[in-house]
């Protein structure tokens, strides 16, 4: 039986994620353009608790944290 397709999510400035755990949450500051010929965007981001930021490429950014919060409102 083949799996379902899972709904593309886009990666934008002011979200907030969070961690697949729910430890912890994120928000994205940029989304800059590929580096060198890379097809992924790179994700720039804070942390909403201090022990998270950093910048990594949007596919590795997608495995690691899941969207909660978007314009100010909850993502269900």
């Amino acid at each position: 039986m083949p799996r379902e397709a899972k709904p593309k999510v886009e990666v934008k400035a002011g979200d907030v994620w969070e961690s697949k755990g729910g430890k912890l949450r994120v928000k994205v500051e940029k989304v800059a353009p590929p580096y060198k010929g890379s097809s992924w965007l790179d994700v720039y981001w804070t942390g909403v608790n201090r022990c998270e930021s950093g910048k990594c490429g949007e596919h590795n950014f997608l495995r690691v944290w899941k969207l909660v919060e978007r314009d100010g409102k909850a993502v269900v």
